[in-house]
């Protein structure tokens, strides 16, 4: 007997609908939110988290929902890469 994949229809992360071809690899979560666990949030990305500097409570940006934060910290991460990969040459 074949097995279906069951799929859910909500992300694990931002707890928004999740489209097909919005999907990770494990087809829980956004692909930008599943970024996100991994990178961090804007403000680490930006580095003004408490990682970078002692005392802050940066994160992300309260008017923004975790999705949009999402977003927001990959394009932001993909902007550093950018820039260290053209100083890298």
């Amino acid at each position: 007997m074949k097995r279906e994949l069951i799929t859910q229809s909500t992300c694990r992360w931002c707890g928004e609908e999740i489209a097909d071809h919005e999907r990770d690899e494990d087809r829980s979560l956004h692909n930008e939110c599943a970024a996100r666990i991994v990178i961090g949030s804007l403000a680490h990305v930006e580095e003004r988290c408490s990682c970078y500097m002692p005392g802050s409570t940066e994160n992300d940006p309260p008017n923004m929902t975790k999705r949009e934060a999402a977003i927001a910290a990959l394009k932001a991460f993909k902007l550093k890469q950018m820039r260290t990969d053209g100083q890298a040459h």
